[in-house]
């Protein structure tokens, strides 16, 4: 079976829809077109949640041999030999498999004659696939028909709360839209949430940092 994908609109988070093609007025979806198709990314559609690896070994022709228990233990000894390498620094290969190494991310700042970090932490874990697996990968086939063609709007209708702030005030901030989503949207997800808006031309960012404000264009 081939993979299927889902539309999105650029810049927007795993759990945005292309929202932009629904008509506001009429909730149905707006005629496609090529400069709309310009806005537009394939998503992966995925099919229930992830495979669990211990479960799916026990139908395997050898399961008699190596039972889900020693593959457990096995998995077990992994995850610490991970955790004990990756502590160092190191980066761990899982043969056929691919790589990981944690990440960084935090600032430098200036302490006396030299530099020093400040708030860095360990971001997250980067993988690198291996060469034969990954070139394996991308000769999966992939259905060029996207899965639906109806589009879920977002649950806050951003368009008509901006035209509700800018009704009353000609500049916006982060935070005014921030209040005015009731705090259900995250500080990244409104920070994309604007960036996006900005490089589709809808706003005009002003002043920058905690200065920065947004204009109707």
């Amino acid at each position: 079976m081939a993979i299927q994908f889902t539309l999105a609109r650029r810049s927007t988070l795993p759990t945005e829809d292309a929202s932009s093609l629904i008509d506001i007025a009429t909730g149905q979806p707006i005629a496609p077109d090529a400069a709309k198709a310009k806005t537009l990314i394939p998503r992966l559609r995925t099919r229930g949640g992830p495979v669990d690896a211990a479960k799916y070994f026990d139908g395997c022709p050898w399961s008699t041999v190596v039972n889900k228990s020693l593959i457990q233990l096995c998995l077990g000894e992994l995850k610490r030999l991970l955790l004990h390498e990756l502590c160092e620094g190191t980066a761990v290969t899982l043969p056929g498999i691919g790589t990981l190494q944690v990440t960084l991310r935090g600032d430098i700042e200036v302490r006396g004659d030299h530099y020093h970090g400040r708030d860095v932490h360990v971001d997250g874990l980067r993988f690198t696939p291996d060469p034969e697996l990954l070139r394996a990968v991308r000769h999966f086939e992939v259905d060029q028909a996207p899965f639906g063609m109806a589009f879920t709007p977002e649950q806050l209708d951003i368009v008509h709360i901006l035209k509700d702030l800018f009704a009353t005030q000609e500049t916006i901030t982060r935070r005014d839209l921030e209040a005015a989503c009731d705090y259900a949207l995250s500080k990244h997800r409104l920070t994309d949430l604007l960036n996006r808006l900005v490089s589709e031309g809808l706003l005009l960012r002003e002043g920058q940092g905690n200065q920065t404000r947004y204009r109707l264009k």
